[in-house]
């Protein structure tokens, strides 16, 4: 990974996957971590990529709060002209997603590999 940055059981992280720009998020989404996510998906965005994937592969718990810091990127790569996708295999961020609905809004691959390749093929 290109920068980490841990706060207790939680981190987050980001790198470069074939041109890709890549946010993976590990542990709890809630209200702890919430603001952090959101400032480094803002800030990840502010550099105008072609596009931004965030991995939620390592998440543990995530609940409503995760769902708004999702949908305001998504919304503002929307905006902004950067391709967005979400990756995500595992029960607690893949059910929450697939409860509202929200697998196609916001692009939801089960791997990693999936969701570069679609910001790729888009961007």
């Amino acid at each position: 990974m290109d920068r980490t940055l841990e706060i207790g059981a939680f981190a987050i992280a980001h790198a470069e996957h074939d041109g890709v720009l890549v946010t993976t998020v590990i542990g709890d989404v809630d209200h702890g971590s919430v603001e952090v996510i959101d400032t480094e998906l803002s800030a990840r965005l502010d550099r105008r990529p072609a596009a931004l994937v965030v991995d939620l592969d390592g998440v543990e718990f995530f609940g409503s709060l995760g769902i708004t810091a999702l949908l305001r990127a998504h919304q503002r790569a929307a905006r902004l002209g950067v391709g967005f996708a979400v990756a995500v295999s595992r029960r607690p961020a893949l059910r929450t997603l697939q409860v509202t609905d929200l697998v196609e809004v916001l692009r939801v691959r089960r791997t990693l590999r999936e969701a570069v390749d679609l910001v790729r093929a888009v961007a």
